[in-house]
């Protein structure tokens, strides 16, 4: 969380207080919600008597979206998965690639592998907490938004057009977007969610 610029994103099977319970990870926590995107996705039921349930559980985003994203069970799909990860700012991951063990594998600067789990991510996201679809007008010149952009940039699209993304009031100089290029790295190979899109 400290080091963190943008966002983070945790798909785990259900906050485990003997892992997220620490004193460290609260502190670090605290102090990066409301700074940065957290988004948190459970397989399962999470405990109610977690400290960092009781933090998360009804903290913002800067945007105002939800940092937890559902308090557990997930869709069986979702819970079959036997790997859990965080993604860091599509640059840094953990991934642990059988949650029974709690060995993990991480690095500082893996943009490939950060940025196919994000994408991991958001496919699940899109199936525990679909968001509506942008109407027409927030995609034209004029109707651009700094929250939709963000939705994009965070995984399910890069804004492009003469100059990048729209601001809204078209601040600092920026002209209008033209199209939205579908930003998709290769998934992992063994997901049940690479059969199909959500």
């Amino acid at each position: 969380f400290e080091k963190t610029k943008s966002h983070i994103r945790i798909f785990c099977r259900n906050l485990d207080p003997k892992v997220y319970d620490e004193a460290d990870l609260i502190k670090a926590a605290t102090a990066a919600i409301g700074r940065i995107r957290v988004e948190i996705l459970v397989q399962e039921k999470i405990s109610e008597e977690s400290a960092f349930v009781s933090l998360v559980k009804d903290a913002k985003n800067p945007d105002g979206s939800p940092v937890l994203l559902n308090v557990g069970p997930a869709p069986e799909k979702i819970r079959a998965i036997k790997q859990n990860f965080t993604s860091v700012d599509e640059r840094a991951y953990r991934f642990e690639a059988d949650r029974e063990n709690f060995k993990a594998v991480a690095s500082a600067n893996s943009p490939q592998i950060a940025t196919a789990l994000n994408y991991l991510f958001m496919k699940m996201k899109a199936i525990v907490a679909p968001t509506p679809a942008l109407p027409l007008e927030s995609l034209v010149p004029g109707g651009w938004h700094t929250h939709q952009a963000a939705q994009y940039q965070s995984g399910s699209g890069v804004c492009a057009g003469q100059g990048g993304a729209r601001t809204a009031g078209g601040g600092h100089g920026a002209k209008p977007a033209t199209r939205l290029i579908h930003n998709k790295p290769a998934p992992l190979c063994g997901s049940p969610l690479n059969a199909a899109e959500p």
